[in-house]
């Protein structure tokens, strides 16, 4: 049997500019993910906590079988450094994102259009901080870096995305502890640095937002590697493109699959290269997919990047893998999707995902399109996360 997991993080979204207030999903030129639905069964999935298992990129963790404290033991720094090799113990591990930092706070919560190259040379210029504090900087990808620091008696606190913390400070010490003010001294020491850096100024004079900020967030240790049941003992692999893939790999026990990350903007087969994807399906039991949202999606004009880039990802990668699937019956497949993380507040629809199962042994219910409205009269109706898993491996 091959087992698929699907995880299309931030492709449930409401209220999209330019598309007449249609969904995302509604919006969406998408017939491989049409065909799923009529093979297989649609709802809904809840899970305690999920606006904040969204921030960490832990939903596709609860979807091989993690719950309770597993989950709420990882956060986002630990969990991308863990896709690393050769680390120091002993450290705390942030991601850090280039923020664009207007009077002390936040204005715009992750640089457009900063390239990997770029991201180095800021790193590059902050050596002396990483030097005289005992910090280990990564680049963990075009506009974001991981900063190991050495754990101290107290508690450093996790910290808040900078998405949340749009018009804040990045990293107000919200605790009187010596680690929170630590902190924050640390981002204004790094703000002083970068304000004048050349590269800053070259934005500047082409009217873009500078780099001249880092905003520390999901404080935490590697964490151990997980053995989850029916995971453990399957021959597993994760499509890992980027530190947040290989840190699922290596925390999940799986195998993963090296690659190039997709790019929204590539109208061809290289927009999400499936290559290696493809070759998993024949070499292991289970493939979990983490397709991770665009970096900026949902950031000022974006959503039409984000629609973009879902209508490559239906042909350019389910496309290829549902027709490998079908060569290589039987299989079943776990599809979700939700809301970015970015986007907080009350609205019960963030605390739900999009879900369906096809493949062996679903009987595919009426639905013939997947979106929400679609969703509402799917046969799976509304299920927690955890009957989901226990649904598709024990169906």
């Amino acid at each position: 049997m091959k087992n698929v997991i699907i995880y299309l993080q931030g492709m449930a979204w409401r209220n999209i500019g330019g598309t007449e207030d249609r969904s995302l999903l509604m919006s969406c030129l998408t017939p491989t993910l049409r065909a799923l639905a009529r093979l297989g069964r649609s709802g809904f999935a809840s899970l305690e906590n999920a606006a904040d298992l969204r921030q960490e990129g832990l939903l596709p963790a609860a979807l091989c079988g993690a719950s309770g404290d597993a989950l709420r033991r990882v956060h986002r720094g630990g969990l991308e450094a863990a896709g690393f090799a050769a680390l120091p113990e002993e450290r705390i591990w942030y991601r850090a994102d280039f923020v664009t930092l207007v009077d002390g706070t936040i204005r715009e919560p992750a640089v457009r259009g900063l390239t990997e190259a770029e991201t180095r040379a800021l790193a590059e210029a902050l050596q002396s901080v990483w030097q005289s504090r005992d910090i280990v900087a990564l680049v963990a990808g075009p506009g974001h870096l991981l900063l190991g620091l050495v754990q101290a008696d107290g508690p450093w606190p996790t910290g808040f995305s900078p998405w949340r913390r749009v018009g804040d400070e990045p990293m107000p010490p919200l605790q009187p502890s010596e680690e929170a003010r630590s902190l924050a001294a640390l981002e204004e020491e790094i703000h002083a640095r970068l304000r004048d850096h050349e590269i800053n100024q070259v934005r500047l004079d082409l009217g873009e937002n500078p780099a001249n900020g880092l905003s520390l967030w999901g404080g935490g240790s590697c964490p151990d590697p997980l053995s989850v049941h029916p995971v453990h003992g399957r021959s597993g692999a994760v499509w890992a493109p980027g530190a947040w893939g290989r840190g699922l790999a290596g925390w999940l026990g799986m195998a993963p699959l090296a690659g190039v990350a997709p790019n929204v903007a590539r109208n061809s087969a290289e927009a999400f290269p499936p290559g290696r994807v493809l070759e998993a399906v024949r070499e292991h039991d289970l493939l979990l997919l983490p397709v991770e949202a665009p970096e900026f999606a949902g950031v000022q004009d974006a959503p039409l990047d984000l629609a973009a880039y879902l209508e490559r990802c239906d042909r350019f990668l389910l496309a290829p893998l549902l027709a490998m699937l079908e060569a290589h019956r039987p299989w079943r497949l776990l599809l979700l999707a939700d809301a970015p993380p970015f986007v907080m507040g009350d609205d019960a629809d963030l605390e739900r995902s999009l879900v369906l199962l096809a493949g062996e042994k679903m009987v595919p219910d009426a639905v013939t399109y997947w979106h929400e409205e679609a969703c509402t009269e799917g046969g799976l109706g509304s299920i927690t996360v955890d009957s989901l898993f226990e649904t598709f491996w024990k169906t």
